[in-house]
């Protein structure tokens, strides 16, 4: 903190100079309606991290729009790298040095907010609150802020820890008016990550910061309008009431909702301001959605939506795929998955997964797949053994094998970095030469049988190991069975 005491003297020196200077005063001139505004802010991150975090300066800059006497609307853009630090102890420090830095967070945040003033904003001197909604595009990386570090994702799978996350903000702050036109804003803000968009470890989760605050000062420059609002000018005036101000226009042109129409000949008074009307005062509503003309985004809607139209008009698309409800068959669908013209999803090889979603959108049809459309490994991750029913001295592979055999050739089919090797072994009956070379037919005819069903030969390896490594007692006519058999081990490249 002690890094900041001079800059809070300063400041506090300066509020005061120029609450003396406009004690009992306010400018007179023009509300603006559009600002632009530019600066610093001194931002950190609270909650999860093993280090501490201290301040660190970013820029920003904004634009707002006045929609009432009191409040304006402001979409920013803040960014900046914040940086864990091992050697400091308070998260109210300043900077770091390089070579103490563990982890880097790199953001770079949108943010819709609404001020409220909870003085006259034409003052010298206006306090305000604001309230946010927007989303942060932030990565972790390492101390020297050159790679992104690695964690763990959802699904256990390494991951780089980065995503977009939607955030929620509050804030508190003051604008001192210089001139007319020039301000300076000073605020402090807080920033709550919601985890949406965020698809990591639960304990992952639990372990990262989920809070960031920032203190911003940057200057302001107001446009357009430039006439003194009437609100402010009635009050100013401390004889003006009510009825005197409603006096100010006479009651024969008064046109209350100021639709163009005056009140003696306006039949819908109350018309919300910026929609069209008829020579009778009244809205227009051409496609008859329910959305006043001029207030329409999509005047042309067709009679077919059946008024099924959000607030400014527009058809409803609920699963966001380009087909509005109206005219999609299927209006539910997965939110990212390709549609034809009615709206359903596209699997073109009818694997389950709709195309968008299809990591592998090419696999052929028969080939189970796992969530992301891509060929189930799983049955390739450990020896496959082949309990042929053999007739004594055969290699010839029978029915219930070749349909399992069949269905290990799609999927090689589809997984070209796979090789093989299919060993073959017997029981102990009859000479071991006999046995051996008996052994290697059959472990060749199971790969000749994969060779015809489309796999490359050169991936296969067959070998015959006689009686070699026996799975059971050779004493028995079931544990010689089980012996006479094929294995096929898996190896990716």
């Amino acid at each position: 903190m002690k890094v900041f005491a001079p800059i809070f003297h300063f400041m506090a020196i300066c509020a005061g100079l120029i609450i003396l200077i406009s004690q009992g005063s306010e400018s007179q001139a023009g509300a603006h309606d559009f600002s632009v505004e530019a600066g610093i802010t001194l931002q950190q991150l609270s909650g999860g991290a093993s280090y501490i975090y201290p301040l660190q300066p970013g820029f920003q800059i904004g634009f707002s729009r006045k929609f009432g006497p009191r409040i304006d609307g402001l979409i920013e853009f803040v960014s900046g790298n914040v940086y864990t630090d091992s050697t400091k102890t308070s998260r109210y420090s300043f900077g770091s040095k390089s070579e103490n830095r563990v982890e880097t967070f790199q953001t770079r945040r949108l943010m819709l907010s609404f001020r409220y003033w909870i003085t006259n904003p034409e003052r010298n001197i206006s306090p305000f609150v604001r309230a946010g909604i927007g989303f942060d595009s932030w990565k972790k990386l390492d101390g020297a802020g050159s790679q992104v570090i690695l964690t763990t994702g959802i699904n256990d799978n390494p991951t780089p820890f980065k995503t977009e996350e939607l955030i929620l903000g509050l804030g508190i702050g003051v604008d001192f008016k210089l001139t007319d036109h020039v301000g300076a804003i000073v605020d402090f803000r807080g920033a709550r990550y919601t985890g949406a968009g965020a698809e990591f470890k639960p304990e992952v989760e639990e372990g990262r910061a989920q809070s960031l605050f920032a203190i911003g000062a940057r200057l302001r420059y107001s446009f357009g309008g430039g006439e003194e609002r009437d609100e402010w000018k009635m009050e100013r005036s401390w004889n003006v009431t009510e009825s005197s101000r409603a006096s100010v226009i006479p009651e024969s042109t008064r046109d209350s909702d100021g639709d163009g129409v005056i009140d003696d000949r306006d039949r819908c008074k109350l018309t919300p301001r910026g929609a069209e009307v008829d020579t009778r005062g009244c809205p227009l509503d051409e496609d008859a959605d329910g959305v006043y003309d001029g207030l329409d985004d999509c005047p042309n809607t067709p009679s077919t939506a059946g008024g099924s139209v959000d607030i400014h008009g527009c058809p409803i698309d609920t699963d966001f795929d380009g087909v509005p409800d109206y005219a999609d068959r299927c209006p539910d669908g997965p939110v990212g998955a390709l549609v034809d013209a009615g709206g359903c999803p596209v699997d073109s090889d009818n694997d389950g997964v709709p195309d968008g979603l299809d990591n592998c959108p090419s696999v052929g049809e028969g080939i189970v797949v796992d969530q992301h459309g891509c060929p189930d490994m799983t049955p390739l991750h450990q020896p496959m053994i082949l309990h042929i029913d053999y007739e004594p001295g055969s290699y010839e592979i029978d029915t219930r094998t070749s349909q399992k055999l069949k269905e290990l050739a799609k999927l090689l089919q589809v997984t070209p970095a796979v090789t093989l090797r299919v060993i073959g072994y017997t029981d102990d009956i009859g000479p071991s030469e006999v046995n051996k070379l008996l052994s290697e037919k059959r472990a060749r005819r199971v790969r000749d049988f994969l060779v015809r069903k489309g796999v490359d030969q050169a991936r296969i390896k067959a070998m015959g190991r006689g009686e070699t490594n026996f799975l059971a007692d050779n004493s028995t006519r079931v544990g010689r069975k089980k012996n006479r058999r094929v294995e096929i081990s898996f190896d990716f490249q």
